[in-house]
């Protein structure tokens, strides 16, 4: 037996033989098994989107705007570069936590967040009211790689550029903190101060 006669007889064999064989149900049942499957995947995707616009709803609702940049001096008396950047959270739950990302003095990037204490816990920003916080730096702020990182009451981190408002996708987070270098952890009025706004 070549392989010709091989492959045809095993063809035979698989089609006319063994194949007739099987159980197979009928098409209802197994149409209706498809269509109830179906059914699970659409409401369980459809639920996840609700689900992430909600989220996305909060966030947009924490909204952030650079305001005004000018020359000024830090408590020692050093002239600085300040930059004026508000938030005003609109949701009736607190912010618990967010800060501005910025690069400081000698291109160093730091995280400074809205409302901090002596002691450089970060305090929740209220439902329904909002903050100024000024920068200060040795060096003109560039005002295109300011960002703001907060997180919603699920723990969820957003991540967006505070004058295009574009979000930031993990990847895309992680990709643009790799390209600027850490500066230490600065505490105090000479890098940043913060008013509540009522």
């Amino acid at each position: 037996m070549d392989v010709w006669e091989w492959a045809v007889d095993s063809w035979n064999f698989f089609w006319g033989t063994w194949w007739p064989t099987i159980d197979w149900g009928n098409a209802p049942a197994w149409f209706g098994s498809f269509l109830s499957s179906g059914s699970l995947v659409l409401a369980l995707t459809i639920l996840m989107r609700d689900r992430n616009e909600k989220r996305r709803e909060a966030a947009d609702k924490f909204s952030t705007w650079w305001s005004s940049s000018y020359k000024g001096k830090n408590l020692r008396g050093e002239d600085v570069h300040i930059s004026d950047i508000y938030c005003f959270n609109a949701n009736k739950s607190p912010i618990p936590n967010a800060s501005v990302g910025t690069l400081i003095d000698d291109d160093a990037w730091v995280n400074l967040p809205f409302i901090e204490d002596e002691y450089g816990d970060e305090h929740p920003i209220k439902g329904e009211s909002g903050v100024l916080l000024k920068i200060k730096s040795k060096v003109p702020h560039d005002l295109k790689m300011l960002t703001v990182e907060f997180f919603d009451t699920n723990g969820k981190a957003w991540r967006r550029y505070i004058l295009s408002g574009k979000y930031l996708s993990e990847r895309e987070w992680k990709k643009f903190r790799k390209s600027v270098p850490d500066a230490p952890r600065l505490i105090g009025e000479d890098h940043m101060d913060y008013s509540e706004l009522k």
